[in-house]
């Protein structure tokens, strides 16, 4: 995907528009309040999802082996069952 330069906060939801004016750090509501940070339960989500997709492997070391032995023993699909294959993933929505 590509994003515009100035496109990335508003691709990931970030409303730089959204600015409160404060009297500045010596009023007394100013002096009693703490910062805070809200994440939304949707960040979470993301986050979590982002971790499991890094951590999964870039190869799938099982389907390697099979495509492996199925070259050595000369047991390999015609070209175009695998083109036939392709196209009805690619129609079904499952690439």
């Amino acid at each position: 995907m590509i994003i515009p330069a100035r496109g990335v906060d508003k691709s990931i939801g970030i409303q730089l528009n959204k600015i409160q004016k404060t009297d500045g750090p010596d009023t007394v509501a100013g002096a009693n309040r703490r910062d805070a940070v809200s994440i939304s339960g949707f960040s979470a989500l993301v986050e979590r999802a982002r971790a499991q997709a890094l951590a999964a492997p870039d190869v799938r070391a099982d389907r390697v082996a099979a495509a492996r032995g199925q070259l050595d023993s000369g047991d390999v699909p015609a070209v175009s069952d695998v083109a036939s294959a392709m196209i009805n993933r690619a129609v079904e929505g499952q690439v």
